[in-house]
């Protein structure tokens, strides 16, 4: 699968070898959301840099920036604004953590180029806000009113390994046969320019196993 790099905030008083040790004491690597609202659709969110934080060192200092916006307009887009505006917020206070992904893949050269490759994944889908979720099921249920059929229960999971997060839906072989209709069917209840990608959920690559076990079986 394609690799992702993501710039890193990292004080210029420590070394790369403290850094790494660092890891055992507790410090992390944390990103924050802002968000775009949509009016009748989910909010769009856009991901941060990735922010390094002593162990004794709280998120709060960096969210706080983040969490004004977002509640300055992160709630504007009704019905799902205010919903996603909550959770996001209360998710920013302690930041998304990404510190096993950083570090295993963190190089030298990435530590003097303050940008990061992600190489190896481990948590790379984030929960769904209960009113995406819905909308998802009522996706799908359009889809099957219409006379679609599904061989197996799709899996959702909204992909954050990226710069700009997407939902993922991970399909039987056969049910990606018809991922147009499907596609067609999720437009009617999110914006056009929210991304979904399609994937063969028994796939034996890394990302399909992630999306079997982080992601939401749509039964």
């Amino acid at each position: 699968m394609s690799t992702n790099s993501f710039p890193i905030e990292i004080p210029e008083n420590i070394s790369f070898t403290d850094l790494i040790e660092s890891q055992k004491t507790g410090a992390r690597f944390v990103f924050y959301y802002t968000l775009f609202p949509l009016p009748w659709f989910q909010p769009v969110k856009r991901m941060s840099k990735l922010y390094y934080l002593k162990s004794d060192e709280s998120p709060v200092k960096h969210s706080k920036k983040f969490n004004i916006l977002n509640r300055i307009w992160g709630w504007w887009g009704i019905p799902f604004g205010p919903s996603v505006c909550y959770s996001t917020i209360k998710n920013n206070k302690s930041g998304n953590d990404i510190s096993i992904d950083v570090f295993a893949s963190l190089t030298e050269s990435d530590f003097k180029n303050r940008i990061v490759t992600i190489l190896k994944i481990n948590d790379v889908f984030a929960p769904l806000e209960k009113d995406i979720l819905n909308e998802i099921k009522k996706s799908f249920n359009l889809y099957k009113n219409k006379g679609g059929n599904l061989v197996d229960s799709p899996v959702v999971g909204y992909y954050i390994n990226t710069e700009k997060p997407y939902y993922l839906i991970g399909l039987n072989s056969e049910d990606l046969k018809n991922s147009e209709e499907i596609l067609l069917a999720i437009q009617k209840y999110f914006y056009k320019n929210s991304k979904f990608e399609f994937i063969d959920i028994n796939d034996e690559n890394e990302i399909a196993q992630k999306l079997k076990s982080q992601g939401h079986k749509i039964n």
